[in-house]
């Protein structure tokens, strides 16, 4: 990666003990959203049900809108006018954003290192995406080939993003931007722990001031204790069987089979897109050895109803009704999560999807053909 790409101010922006920061927030939108109402908001975590604290708002009159206002400390926050918006480091100078585009344009020192950074995440998308264009149009490769070609643009694609935030949180490790970088990387960084962590260390692990990036510290930590090796965390769901009776995990994991642990919702395009998979593991599978637990979260118990009924496949076992608790224990931000538990309800692999899910299926239940 060029290390103009990678340059985020040139000095470190340290955090400062302020008692309180003036702050400005001038926007631009569309004429067309004249009367409406901006939100500057401090988002909560991730798991909480809680919504957004209102900090401050405005009436856009022009097309334009301004806040001026004091808080306790730099702080990120986000600029809404509805459910979409930029996030901000909220400092001296005068903060400006567009709403036609929901983007920070960087006008004050730590919010020039998020467009910095949001332009250089963007150069890595569009370069990789260039490079798998050409990759697919190179006929003369062979299927290994290919496949091994792919793997290598794909490692350094994740390569390119994590070393990226790595550089921009070592510039910046004193400073409220930094808790803003550690939580985008995440998208990124998926289910590895060890990724996380190593980044967060870059910070001295200090207490994040951002609720997004507390909710990252709490998945994590589910992360690594329900990681390989592990035993299963038990939770429990009132009326989360289909019979409207209490459901338990330990219903299932533990009990002498292998298990794989589907959390899912019937409005989730990729979920539904797994079943096919699973359905083909369950025929293969079902028995004495081996189960399939699908778990629907944050979903309406008619629509989970209804997706389980239209998709016919899903004939094994479900829990419903389930949540953010559920999904907080063992770390899951994003839908499919599947998890395979062996039969002492340990963890054998998380995050699994598609053919390898089948390979890493089909490799334990070898032991049990004949």
């Amino acid at each position: 990666m060029k290390k103009a790409i990678l340059s985020f101010l040139g000095a470190v922006i340290t955090l400062t003990a302020q008692s309180q920061v003036s702050y400005t927030i001038e926007g631009r939108t569309n004429s067309y959203h004249n009367g409406r109402t901006v939100y500057l908001l401090r988002p909560d975590d991730r798991y909480s049900d809680r919504s957004p604290e209102i900090v401050d708002s405005a009436r856009v009159v022009n097309g334009m809108f301004r806040m001026t206002g004091r808080v306790d400390r730099e702080q990120l926050l986000e600029v809404k006018d509805g459910t979409l918006g930029p996030t901000i480091v909220v400092e001296p100078g005068v903060i400006k954003v567009d709403m036609d585009k929901y983007v920070n344009m960087g006008t004050t020192p730590q919010n020039k290192v998020i467009v910095d950074y949001e332009k250089a995440r963007d150069r890595i998308q569009r370069d990789t995406g260039l490079k798998l264009g050409a990759l697919d149009k190179d006929s003369s490769l062979t299927k290994e080939a290919y496949a091994k070609a792919k793997r290598k643009i794909l490692d350094d694609y994740s390569a390119g993003f994590f070393d990226l935030a790595k550089r921009c949180i070592s510039e910046n490790k004193n400073a409220v931007v930094a808790e803003y970088v550690l939580t985008r990387a995440t998208v990124n960084i998926a289910d590895d722990a060890d990724k996380f962590y190593a980044l967060y260390a870059l910070m001295d692990n200090r207490e994040p001031s951002y609720g997004l990036l507390r909710s990252c510290v709490s998945r994590y930590t589910a992360v690594r204790n329900t990681g390989k090796g592990h035993r299963f965390v038990d939770f429990t769901v009132e009326k989360g069987n289909l019979d409207g009776s209490t459901a338990r995990l330990s219903d299932y994991v533990g009990r002498g089979k292998y298990v794989l642990l589907d959390f899912w919702a019937s409005w989730c395009v990729w979920c539904r897109a797994e079943s096919p998979n699973l359905a083909k593991l369950y025929e293969k599978y079902k028995g004495d050895h081996f189960e399939i637990v699908s778990m629907a979260v944050n979903d309406k118990l008619e629509d989970t109803r209804a997706a389980i009924s239209k998709d016919k496949v899903m004939t094994w076992k479900h829990i419903v009704n389930g949540g953010n608790r559920q999904m907080q224990l063992y770390g899951v931000y994003g839908i499919p999560m599947i998890i395979l538990f062996a039969p002492d309800g340990t963890v054998v692999e998380r995050n699994l999807r598609g053919d390898h899910m089948i390979e890493v299926v089909d490799s334990v239940m070898k032991q049990y053909q004949p």
